[in-house]
């Protein structure tokens, strides 16, 4: 039995293999623990130290990890399930850069941030003043640890410090002191406190005129699903000096789902600031146009691994033999993960596979009937 074939799937922690040989059955099934009646192949995987589970169906398996291991390590260890030859350079350090945000909220009044990767986990407190409000809002019956939740704040790229300093300055821009002051009063009171948004739109005049960048992301963060017409506003907000309002920024352009949106887009990718540069990397593949692979070709050099590894990523996804000779400059990057996806990606192209576009997209086209 031999691997024919390796790809990504939307998760980081999960591989899709593809083998030569083909059950003899439609059924699938997902192992998670070594047992005599399974497959001999499925229990050598699962010895395997960081493989949590196996599902198999057809001619494929995939491969789930553990998030604190690394492919680097994993993947060849797979590979010699098959009897493939091993091939990989010890000293290739891997970090996909992905960090899971989560707040701490008591009665929706926010007092701690957690940043979570594969190494473990930091924790930062608020400033007093949200400490204070978070005790202000607690009666002497309340059951406190029920009433604290995790909000999730999605993933965000860079350094864990950079990180916290960055969602801090939002949260400080979400909560001024007159929104604390009113979730104080009803958390006292046990109300129901309505954190939906109210949605405005704001004119490019209006903005420009705000002064304070707080005040600034409050705005854009309160802005209602945008449309073309929204376009020149938010190549305008492209502009701003805050990073967590360029970002909201990208993330708005996305949602107008139209190429000509791209133009911006595009300029999003050359961005002093990480998180972002990966914003608008994962925007464009979502959107999946293939006008962005030569802002992708050129991504391929960008200096943090993550943004190469989506730049590979989406020439996975919509690439053609245009994409060859980037790629073959990128061949051996440095970070593990950026390598095997580059790898993926020249393999495809070379071998003659059509690009079939992302999992979204293949998704959405499936939805239409396409």
């Amino acid at each position: 039995m031999k691997i024919t074939k390796i790809e990504p799937t939307p998760s980081p922690n999960t591989l899709k293999i593809t083998l030569d040989y083909k059950k003899e059955d439609m059924k699938s099934n997902t192992y998670s623990t070594i047992h005599e009646t399974n497959p001999v192949f499925i229990n050598a995987l699962l010895q395997i130290e960081d493989v949590k589970s196996v599902f198999h169906v057809m001619d494929f398996i995939s491969v789930d990890k553990t998030p604190k291991s690394d492919w680097e390590v994993v993947l060849p260890q797979i590979k010699s399930v098959f009897e493939e030859e091993i091939d990989v350079q010890q000293e290739i350090t891997v970090d996909n850069g992905e960090k899971k945000v989560e707040v701490l909220e008591f009665k929706s009044i926010p007092y701690q941030i957690k940043v979570t990767d594969k190494d473990g986990e930091s924790r930062k407190q608020l400033d007093v003043r949200f400490i204070d409000a978070m005790l202000a809002a607690q009666n002497d019956d309340d059951n406190v640890i029920l009433l604290r939740k995790w909000i999730d704040y999605g993933v965000r790229y860079g350094e864990t410090d950079e990180i916290i300093r960055s969602i801090k300055e939002e949260i400080d821009a979400k909560f001024p002191d007159d929104v604390l002051t009113e979730y104080i009063a009803k958390g006292k009171a046990n109300q129901y406190i309505d954190t939906s948004k109210k949605l405005e739109k704001i004119t490019l005049d209006e903005y420009n005129t705000i002064e304070d960048w707080q005040e600034r992301y409050r705005k854009i963060d309160h802005y209602p699903n945008p449309d073309l017409s929204d376009l020149p506003f938010f190549e305008a907000v492209l502009l701003d000096e805050k990073p967590q309002i360029r970002r909201l920024a990208v993330v708005f352009l996305g949602m107008i789902e139209d190429r000509k949106v791209l133009p911006a887009l595009h300029k999003a990718m050359n961005d002093n600031n990480l998180t972002v540069r990966r914003t608008a990397g994962d925007t464009l593949s979502d959107l999946g146009f293939k006008e962005s692979l030569p802002i992708m070709h050129a991504a391929l050099n960008d200096k943090h691994p993550i943004v190469r590894w989506r730049a590979a990523m989406f020439i996975f996804d919509e690439g053609d033999e245009s994409s060859l000779t980037y790629l073959e400059q990128h061949l051996e990057d440095p970070a593990f993960d950026v390598k095997l996806q580059v790898q993926m990606a020249y393999e495809r192209i070379k071998n003659g596979e059509a690009a079939v576009g992302s999992v979204w997209k293949q998704i959405a086209n499936r939805n239409k009937g396409e």
